[in-house]
């Protein structure tokens, strides 16, 4: 765990585009010479040098050995369950995480709940400092993966055993952390540690969240972190995108895992996110069921009520 002050990380890359690497090295594999030549001969026949073939071939087993045969996916925003149900159903199961409201609340330090979960710190070093800044902040007491989501992901992984190219996908606010986002201010002489043991709603559930990722790690079951938060990627405020992909990066260490920014790369759409991924090229859009989609109120209202430099 980096327990470091927090000077932001280098940026590393976590976009993948399997589809564009494979033509491209089949294009290379051709060369320019035998592909004109082989449609002048026939237009009808294969692209492909013959001499190449089995080069080819190599590269499509190895991409093929990255595909996906199961996921699971947790989220708290139920229109998030639904597009990556449809988008890719047929081999992903979506756990639908409780939420308190749409919006997120807002809870006032110095009530009983926000006195809690100090109590619960034994950094207390991040919260104070919040306090000392802000009147509240958007805990969400009822939100976040709890023990009976752990047992559902391991009655998952136990299901799905014979599977050996397997993925976890989580949400990140209110599905990992306890809060809608989360402020960036002024972090001089905090810890990523601090940060993190607030927003995961103390340090009892903070270590059990790494206690998951380990056991996902040691059954060989990729971890994905799939957010529409504004912070994670955003291409016009480095700073924040940096300092997000550090809390991550913090969180997970020395776990591998993949970043995917969904409200850059997909417009929000989660299910468009992961169909994008060449890891899920096996998806097959799945249709709902009548009156499968849950009535909520205020959907869609979630970024507007989002105070400035607020995540």
């Amino acid at each position: 765990m980096a327990e470091n002050n927090i000077p932001l990380p280098a940026s590393f890359n976590n976009e993948h585009n399997g589809n564009v690497y494979k033509q491209n090295l089949q294009s290379f594999l051709q060369g320019p010479g035998e592909q004109q030549q082989a449609v002048v001969n026939n237009p009808n026949q294969p692209v492909v040098n013959p001499n190449q073939q089995e080069a080819i071939e190599q590269v499509n087993k190895v991409l093929d050995d990255n595909q996906i045969q199961q996921a699971i996916f947790f989220d708290n925003d139920h229109t998030n369950i639904v597009l990556v149900y449809k988008a890719c159903g047929n081999i992903i199961s979506c756990v639908e995480i409780p939420e308190s409201s749409s919006a997120g609340p807002t809870l006032n330090y110095g009530t009983p709940y926000m006195d809690h979960l100090r109590n619960r710190l034994k950094d207390k070093q991040y919260f104070d400092f919040l306090a000392s800044i802000q009147r509240f902040d958007t805990l969400d007491i009822v939100s976040g993966i709890q023990s009976r989501h752990l047992a559902q992901l391991q009655e998952w992984m136990e299901n799905t055993a014979t599977f050996p190219r397997r993925a976890a996908i989580f949400d990140w606010d209110r599905t990992l952390t306890m809060f809608e986002g989360f402020s960036l201010e002024s972090y001089e002489g905090l810890k990523w540690g601090s940060i993190l043991r607030y927003l995961m709603g103390g340090d009892k559930r903070f270590n059990g969240l790494r206690r998951m990722f380990q056991m996902l790690h040691e059954q060989n079951i990729q971890i994905i972190i799939l957010t529409n938060n504004g912070a994670c990627g955003s291409p016009d405020e480095e700073m924040y995108r940096l300092f997000f992909q550090g809390l991550v990066e913090a969180f997970l260490d020395p776990i591998p895992f993949t970043l995917i920014c969904s409200r850059y790369t997909a417009r929000g759409h989660k299910g468009n996110a992961i169909r994008q991924d060449p890891r899920f090229t096996g998806c097959v859009a799945q249709a709902l069921s009548k009156g499968g989609k849950r009535k909520t109120k205020g959907k869609g209202k979630r970024k507007s009520k989002r105070k400035t430099r607020k995540y």
